[in-house]
């Protein structure tokens, strides 16, 4: 269902599944830096604007998650999977 390193368009995603137009982006400490920054917003734009829904993360996130994480995750794809079924 998910796909890692996806080409979209001009852009690589970290990872998507085309049939809920759904991308996770996990971002490291360099995404914090202006020029990172910059990028990940006209990625984000430019995703939204072709349907996609963009769920971001940062590493510490996924590394710590555990249930949480997993919980958010699940009740995302349900309500996507529902609009797309």
């Amino acid at each position: 269902m998910f796909r890692r390193q996806r080409p979209i368009g001009r852009f690589i995603v970290d990872f998507v599944c085309l049939p809920l137009l759904l991308v996770i982006e996990v971002d490291g400490e360099s995404h914090e830096l202006e020029d990172v920054l910059k990028i990940d917003l006209e990625k984000q734009g430019f995703l939204e604007e072709s349907g996609f829904t963009v769920i971001r993360l940062s590493s510490e996130e996924v590394f710590q998650g555990g249930d949480r994480l997993y919980d958010f995750l699940q009740s995302t794809i349900g309500d996507l999977e529902s609009k797309y079924s």
